[in-house]
């Protein structure tokens, strides 16, 4: 099995032993690990999380669009998802809340429909300046 290890902008990600979203360096760079799985292992089993990691966009819309595939994190019966809800508990209830985005259908349905109308291109773009000031005021910080 090839799969990586981040690397920083000087240095791209190296082949190595597992694909880890909390190596060292991930949060800081985690592009070039992404664009490599993406070039030499693009549907990657990381026996870490016991799960699949996708990295091309029509896998990554195929999965989403197959009823057969899940979203709801609950339905993981793995030990790593175990492990992840045991430490998930330690912040509070709203840890493990049903989103939107991890919910299944008709949940995730009924939830897009309510809040569709927020998210149209021209709801978005009447954002922008109040999304312009919030990141000038934290990038000036």
């Amino acid at each position: 099995m090839t799969t990586l290890t981040p690397g920083t902008k000087q240095e791209p990600a190296v082949v190595t032993a597992e694909f880890n979203p909390f190596a060292p360096g991930m949060l800081a760079d985690p592009y070039a690990m992404y664009r490599a799985l993406r070039e030499h292992n693009p549907i990657h089993r990381s026996e870490m999380m016991e799960s699949w990691v996708l990295t091309r966009y029509d896998d990554i819309d195929a999965v989403l669009m197959d009823n057969r595939f899940s979203s709801d994190r609950t339905r993981a019966e793995t030990s790593f998802s175990q492990m992840m809800r045991e430490q998930q508990e330690q912040y509070g209830p709203m840890s493990n809340a049903q989103t939107m985005l991890t919910s299944d259908p008709p949940d995730h349905t009924r939830l897009r429909k309510l809040v569709s109308k927020a998210f149209t291109p021209r709801a978005v773009e009447n954002l922008r300046p109040r999304i312009q000031e919030i990141v000038d005021f934290v990038l000036a910080e």
